[in-house]
């Protein structure tokens, strides 16, 4: 196959074998293109745009959009309000489980310092003594023992 490099895109022919019998040279397959620059002139122009405006456009189809629309906002609304509620509700049982916690770590530290408050000293003494009869008064102190 030879190349032909006169025409502005290259394409590929045949060898002068393979040629129908019309063609005897390159340049007939050339001249039997269509051209395309004559039918461009041909062709019917473009219809104008107009702009939309509410007198060309149906008006019962526009009231049909606006109430679609009008529901869909609605719904998406609804769904607005049911997560905010519900974000309330996780965040106020949040708070009542940390409240509860609280509670129950306050009542573990008062069963603990009870527990301590109620061992017996008499086998201490030095420093011992003093820093365990220290912990004591403060332990009177934190719950309001006397």
């Amino acid at each position: 196959m030879r190349i032909l490099r006169t025409n502005p895109q290259w394409c590929t022919v045949e060898s002068p074998s393979q040629w129908n019998k019309r063609a005897h040279s390159p340049e007939f397959l050339f001249s039997e293109a269509p051209n395309f620059a004559n039918e461009e002139s041909e062709r019917t122009p473009r219809r104008q745009k107009t702009p939309f405006s509410p007198q060309n456009a149906n008006e019962e189809q526009l009231e049909k959009i606006l109430f679609e629309f009008k529901k869909i906002s609605d719904v998406c609304k609804a769904e607005h309000e049911d997560k905010k509620r519900h974000r309330a509700t996780v965040e106020e049982m949040k708070g009542e489980e940390l409240e509860l916690k609280k509670r129950e770590m306050k009542i573990q530290r008062k069963e603990k310092d009870f527990q301590f408050y109620i061992q017996p000293h008499q086998h201490l003494s030095g420093s011992h003594l003093a820093a365990f009869l220290q912990m004591k008064e403060e332990i009177m102190k934190r719950w309001g023992w006397k």
